[in-house]
């Protein structure tokens, strides 16, 4: 209890800092003072795609992170031993966190960071699966929903982790997401296709299978290549924004769609030119004030064989950009571990991580006073025998 308390008192102090220092940020605007790097083009069709050639992209800026969230929330997980995480991929939603991982069970916590279940197992009977592409909360709906790859179904439990039904997938998802719309009992699935396969990259069906839109967009099929990947952005009932990334192809497409569920459409959003010494792929995301483009190289990662070595960053309004490199300017100016997601930006740290990267920003000397004190009250608190810290802020 004592050590809860103590993280409740690290959030409060940590929302303080957050706020004060995204007050003294507030007349710069480092994006808004980048030249601009890409153009609105008119398609054929008639669609205004966003454009842009790697090759006139010219300069690098340290982005604040306090230009894309307005503060940081720190969640501890639960310490239990059934409730430990390693770098597992983050869902967090209003009310809970869903963490996931390769040949492990998919885990549920609230959004204070208590542990509530497993949900499923790895296995291959009923509720059972090996590997999750992706995953779905329904809050509103006492629903989870988990995507196995690859497969043809999608696995439902409720909030208390007990399987409730498999919903039949119309064609074989390999790797892809999912918007399930409970109420409406209807499942829009985008997913990476293949060339000379019969799946189309994007359909609409019931629960029952019965498919009620498919798009078999040609721009959209690959080359048969699992080392490839999928990107999701952003997904509503009416709206779904995604990409894939071709790691080995000079000839991808890179571009980003939107499709529009309930018309059956699929509309480019961005697209990007690149010559083949930049980069093994592109990365394509969207937010909602800027998109991101993630150039790959060489992975200097063991297992890994290649990686994002470059990041572009350009503001939707005015088509301003940059080379970026994130900074985190508040809670202190610690180093994260972080990524942009869907709902916002993530950190998963590991507590030997986080205290390293604490200590490391206490040794500069010009930390202000401020920043010292948070930061040693927050260090205080950890053990490095605690679950992971999350470390969350939603977009402005």
């Amino acid at each position: 209890m004592i050590k809860q308390l103590g993280v409740w008192g690290v959030l409060l102090v940590s929302l303080s800092v957050c706020s004060c220092t995204e007050r003294e940020r507030e007349e710069v605007d480092v994006l808004g003072n980048c030249p601009i790097i890409a153009s609105r083009v008119v398609t054929a069709q008639g669609d205004t795609v966003v454009s842009c050639r790697v090759v006139d992209v010219k300069e690098t800026i340290t982005l604040p992170l306090s230009d894309i969230v307005d503060s940081l929330e720190i969640i501890k997980l639960d310490n239990r031993d059934e409730a430990l995480i390693g770098s597992y991929a983050l869902l967090v939603g209003n009310r809970y966190i869903g963490a996931r991982y390769v040949r492990q069970p998919y885990k549920l916590f609230t959004r204070q960071g208590q542990f509530v279940c497993d949900v499923g197992t790895v296995g291959q009977g009923p509720g059972e699966y090996t590997t999750l592409y992706d995953s779905q909360i329904d809050e509103q709906h006492n629903r989870i929903y988990l995507l196995p790859w690859p497969d043809k179904k999608i696995l439902v439990y409720d909030l208390e982790g007990n399987h409730l039904q498999d919903i039949p997938l119309a064609f074989l998802m390999r790797k892809g997401a999912i918007w399930v719309d409970t109420e409406r009992q209807r499942v829009c699935v985008t997913q990476m296709a293949f060339e000379d396969a019969p799946d189309p990259a994007v359909w609409v069906q019931d629960f029952e299978g019965n498919v009620l839109h498919r798009n078999d967009a040609a721009s959209l099929k690959i080359y048969p290549d699992y080392s490839n990947e999928f990107a999701i952005s952003f997904r509503t009932g009416d709206i779904v924004s995604f990409s894939n990334i071709e790691y080995w192809s000079i000839d991808a497409s890179d571009s980003l769609y939107h499709y529009l569920v309930n018309e059956n459409v699929l509309r480019p959003a961005l697209s990007v030119e690149r010559e083949e010494a930049e980069g093994y792929g592109a990365a394509l995301n969207e937010y909602p004030r800027f998109y991101t483009i993630g150039l790959s190289g060489e992975s200097t990662i063991p297992g890994y064989t290649s990686m994002v070595v470059k990041r572009i960053i350009i503001q939707k309004e005015t088509l301003r950009g940059a080379y970026y490199e994130l900074q985190n300017d508040l809670l202190g100016g610690i180093e994260l571990n972080g990524e942009l997601s869907e709902s916002g930006y993530v950190a998963n740290m590991e507590p030997g991580l986080l205290l390293e990267s604490i200590k490391k920003r206490l040794q500069e000397e010009d930390l202000p006073a401020r920043d010292r004190k948070f930061l040693e009250k927050w260090r205080d608190s950890i053990s490095e025998e605690d679950n992971n810290y999350i470390i969350y802020g939603r977009y402005k």
